[in-house]
């Protein structure tokens, strides 16, 4: 195990959320978007995201680095989603199920030693900001144990 830089991680992490090709079976076609910032997601373009870290915090020293814990907030929204059949809070219910998943996976997938220093991602839930129909958006949490280099 090699230590990291948080900028490192959430560069990486940011890259690989924007590679994630949606499978929920409707709205497939809209990919994960960054945005500069967490008002930017208020949108209605489905799958707009900004990523948004908590500051670490110091845990346990492993040989050449710091183990630290932080929370990482995807933030996106599914603003705009057409209510298919009635189906409106099933359909918001199921997308954010769906897209919690794949991101959990192709973060879990980045763990070290694919990437050196991102020791476990762990799913925590989602957060909405808003849950009324028509304005769904919020944050997919998750914590994140990183080996910090000393300096």
């Amino acid at each position: 195990m090699n230590p990291t830089t948080l900028r490192t991680v959430a560069e990486d992490l940011s890259t690989t959320i924007r590679a994630i090709t949606p499978d929920y079976p409707l709205f497939r076609d809209k990919p994960w978007t960054t945005v500069p910032r967490v008002a930017d997601v208020a949108g209605t373009v489905l799958r707009l995201y900004h990523c948004e870290w908590e500051a670490p915090v110091p845990d346990e020293v492993f040989g050449t680095g710091l183990g630290h814990i932080t929370t990482l907030r995807v933030w996106t929204n599914y603003r705009g989603l057409s209510d298919v059949d009635g189906r409106a809070q099933d359909i918001h219910a199921e997308i954010v199920s769906a897209d919690a998943r794949q991101l959990w996976l192709a973060l879990e997938a980045r763990q070290d030693p694919v990437l050196d220093g991102l020791l476990l991602v762990t799913p925590t839930g989602w957060s909405p900001e808003s849950d009324e129909p028509g304005d769904l958006w919020g944050s997919h949490d998750f914590d994140v144990r990183l080996l910090l280099s000393h300096n």
